[in-house]
């Protein structure tokens, strides 16, 4: 067993003995699971709060776990990885509603949060409500440090959130049902579909693209923010998915707004243009497969006026676009699409740390 594994299973030890939590392992595998939970028992945790976990990524862990914490009640978690993948699985945790605080295992002590602080001080199991929160760690692949990760502490989000969203009830049910889906990590935050809706207002947008629908929640952030005259032009191709949305988009009074084209993306924009229609839009939002970002790219700007806006999704991709160990297709095609355009003379640009990074690219 690896000195780090065997360091995460001691401070998930220290956390149980101090406040008798479940114990969730993820070991990104059986083999290591099975090894630590046994580690566990053998240490005097009783196996009725050991919960493992054995997906082979920790991306699918995380959605796994979310909906097992949401079923059983908890509402916090304490997380003591090796992984760097950390503001994807937050995103996971916080659209299910729990409180996630991530530790790094090579430095982890029993933390001081407030997590810790708001729970009861107990020396029996008995009198611990262990149906509040619980301790995951994470066996998996240390990377390098990588400076800026999306991570946000906690309080600094819950803050942002109580003090920046405006975020319409109708916006707020949608959302929690997507949390509840399989694929809820597919979903923007409400802080970056609130500052999509603000940039349509900026620009006075009339005519817009999305490339990726989902659920509609981003779609619908976009239509509440166009005047009564507005369009977006919808791109998916996933009739389950957009049956969601198109259900919200009526409820809000704004499926008129929004037409829903069920094809490739890329037979949609070469339509529009093969139907005259370039320069004609104000802003496009691309959220779909990586590899074709390029190509999404080039037709959105060609559809676009001058002073239009693209706004590309997931181009930070958790960090992993930094590392340079991860050849994984999407991260290869991100870094592509993001050394394009920094070089591109087209446009100005700014690439933000939002959600899960966002470029803003201007049309000159």
């Amino acid at each position: 067993m690896k000195p780090d594994a065997a360091q995460r299973t001691w401070g998930a030890l220290k956390l149980y003995r101090q406040h008798y939590a479940p114990v969730i392992v993820s070991a990104g595998g059986d083999p290591q699971a099975r090894i630590q939970e046994n580690l566990l028992l053998e240490a005097g945790v009783p196996r009725e709060v050991i919960i493992v976990e054995t997906s082979p990524t920790t991306h699918s862990s995380a959605m796994g776990l979310s909906q097992i914490m949401v079923q059983r009640g908890w509402r916090s978690v304490v997380v003591v990885t090796s992984q760097m993948d950390v503001p994807r699985r937050r995103g996971v945790f916080r659209k299910l509603g729990v409180q996630a605080s991530f530790f790094r295992s090579p430095n982890f002590t029993p933390p001081n949060t407030s997590i810790s602080s708001a729970i009861p001080p107990s020396t029996s199991p008995t009198t611990r409500p262990t149906n509040t929160w619980a301790c995951w760690f994470i066996n998996g692949r240390v990377t390098s440090d990588m400076a800026g990760d999306l991570s946000i502490p906690q309080p600094i989000l819950d803050y942002l959130h109580r003090n920046s969203i405006r975020e319409p009830e109708v916006l707020r049910r949608l959302r929690e049902e997507t949390a509840r889906h399989p694929r809820a990590n597919m979903q923007i935050p409400p802080e970056h579909g609130q500052f999509m809706a603000w940039l349509v207002e900026l620009l006075g947008a009339r005519r817009t693209i999305e490339i990726g629908v989902f659920t509609g929640y981003s779609s619908l952030w976009a239509a509440l923010a166009l005047p009564a005259e507005g369009r977006i032009v919808a791109c998916d191709v996933n009739e389950e998915f957009t049956s969601v949305a198109r259900r919200y988009w009526k409820e809000a009074g704004v499926d008129h707004k929004i037409d829903l084209r069920l094809q490739p993306a890329l037979k949609t924009l070469r339509e529009l243009l093969a139907k005259g229609e370039h320069g004609k839009f104000d802003f496009a939002f691309i959220d779909a497969d990586k590899p074709n970002y390029e190509n999404y790219y080039e037709c959105c700007l060609d559809l676009l006026r001058p002073g239009g806006v693209v706004m590309a999704d997931n181009v930070l991709w958790s960090g992993r676009v930094a590392d340079a160990s991860n050849q994984e297709p999407d991260t290869i095609a991100l870094r592509a699409f993001n050394k394009k355009l920094l070089r591109d003379e087209r446009v100005s640009l700014s690439m933000l740390p939002l959600g899960d990074g966002v470029t803003l690219a201007r049309k000159r």
